[in-house]
């Protein structure tokens, strides 16, 4: 069993950030908040302040990967988001493949009755809990718990390379 850290899920967007945290035995991602973005380096701030304020050891950035695996102008956004609160943080930051981790929460939501069109902010915090919970689910001993991202979305890997690069490296 490994000790539990406290971690802090993200599910960056153009226009709002929904943030996740969990703590505790067993790990479970909740709801937290979100935030409105002005400016990336803004948005690093506030995610920054947030980390040293609830003691978060570890951040889960969502990064938004096209279904072919291919990196879009989201996942650029999200790396460059990632880069920002690394200079502004200690703790790990991990990219994590948030690929339909809104679909999911918007299903969640239906089940639930909540109405996506009237709580947007619900729907980024909600996203942020799949995005959580699924890193959450990859690091337990479980069999369950297999990882499905590869290791090197590590922001703070050594000699990190995408996924792409090294799933195309890895066909040669």
């Amino acid at each position: 069993m490994h000790p539990q850290i406290r971690r802090l899920g993200i599910d960056p967007g153009a226009k709002r950030i929904g943030l996740a945290i969990s703590d505790g035995e067993p790990a479970i991602a909740c709801a937290y908040q979100t935030l409105h973005v002005t400016s990336l380096e803004e948005a690093a701030r506030q995610i920054a302040e947030r980390a040293q304020a609830e003691s978060v050891e570890e951040l889960v950035i969502g990064l938004p990967l096209q279904l072919s695996g291919v990196e879009g102008t989201a996942a650029r956004r999200a790396r460059m988001l990632a880069k920002a609160i690394g200079g502004l943080t200690a703790a790990k930051i991990v990219l994590w493949d948030e690929r339909l981790s809104t679909v999911a929460a918007q299903r969640a939501m239906a089940q639930l009755g909540i109405s996506v069109k009237k709580s947007r902010s619900k729907l980024d915090q909600s996203a942020a809990v799949v995005i959580l919970q699924s890193y959450l689910d990859s690091q337990s001993d479980s069999p369950c718990g297999a990882s499905l991202n590869p290791p090197d979305l590590y922001l703070d890997a050594p000699g990190a390379k995408s996924g792409r690069r090294q799933r195309r490296r890895a066909k040669h």
